[in-house]
This record gives C-alpha cells, structure tokens and sequence, in this order.
C-alpha cells in the first residue's frame, strides 16, 4: 500500500486533479513492487474531506483508472482509531481483510470495527 499523509489544519480537497502525483507514484511503485509486496491501494490521510463519500468513491473509480488501483481515505481520527486498536491487540492487525477495507472511498471506524468483530468470530 501506498500512504499519503496530508499535513494541514483543515479538510483536504480530494479533486483527482489533486491526486495526479499521487497516481502516478502508486503506479510506478506497482511496477517496482510487484512479485515482492505488491501495492493493492493507495491511502490518503487527512483532517477531513470536502467531498462526501459518494463523491470519495468516484474519485477511486478515477484513481482506479490512473493508477490500476483504488485509493482509500481515511479521516485521521479514524487513523487514530486503527493505531489504538491495534496497540492493545497487535494480533488482530495480520488477519484483517486489508484489501476489502482499503477497496476504495471513504474508510471509516465503523467500517473497521465491523472488520475487527467478524476477524475476532472467526478466531475464537
């Protein structure tokens, strides 16, 4: 996967004019990864974003045309969320379904949550 973390006070404009550069790293470094840790997604993380999730989801179908792969946004409270979760059950972090919950558009703490409860049904 591909990070982009954005450093700004306020909500991120996810224009796929904006993410030009990002596209076309993530596409050079699926041509650099593949066969080794190939890149399924690219992530942008920021404060928040202008467009809603209906419109964060047609930039991924965009994205997805540019760059052979969807990119997923992640608000940073939602970040914060995963980075706590994970650091109190470290274990849960390997057997997520990263490529379902990174397939493109607005990622949120529900989405991940709901990972996690059925990652946690199907171990114990």
């Amino acid at each position: 996967m591909v990070l982009d973390a954005k450093a700004t006070s306020t909500s991120f404009n996810a224009a796929i004019s904006e993410l030009r550069a990002l596209a076309e790293y993530t596409q050079n470094q699926r041509i650099r990864q593949k066969g080794f840790a190939d890149v399924f997604a690219a992530v942008v993380v920021s404060k928040g974003f202008d467009q809603d999730a209906a419109a964060l989801g047609q930039v991924s179908r965009e994205f997805i045309s540019q760059a052979g792969v969807p990119v997923a946004f992640l608000e940073v409270a939602t970040m914060v969320h995963l980075v706590k979760c994970f650091r109190e059950q470290p274990n849960l972090r390997s057997g997520l379904k990263w490529r379902l919950l990174l397939a493109g558009g607005l990622t949120t703490k529900a989405m991940f949550d709901s990972e996690v409860r059925a990652l946690k049904g199907e171990r114990y």
